[in-house]
């Protein structure tokens, strides 16, 4: 009986164990992708600093080689704001109240 509680202590042990590396295993594995996302997203910032070094940053006209370089996303929202995604992360959000629209 003493040998059949210790193999049930060390079942539930091992269980436990298992459990905890799998939790652990997991952790590692969302750690590595962030790191692989903030590496990616310090390269393309990278790119667009040393791109904005070479070419300067004042614009005196639309140009759409600079815009796609720099813009992810534009969103239009229904509250009468437009938000902006640029790649590398920032989002800047702006009111169109007041604006004229074509």
């Amino acid at each position: 009986m003493k040998a059949d509680a210790n193999k049930e202590c060390l079942d539930n042990e091992a269980a436990r164990l298992y459990s905890e590396i799998a939790a652990l295993r997991q952790q590692l594995k969302y750690a590595q992708q962030n790191m692989q996302d903030s590496i990616r997203n310090n390269d393309a910032i990278s790119k667009a600093m040393n791109w904005l070094e070479a070419n300067g940053t004042l614009f005196d006209s639309y140009n759409d080689v600079t815009v796609r370089r720099f813009v992810d996303t534009i969103r239009v929202n229904a509250d009468q704001t437009i938000t902006v995604y640029l790649k590398g992360g920032a989002v800047i959000t702006e009111s169109l109240k007041g604006e004229q629209m074509p």
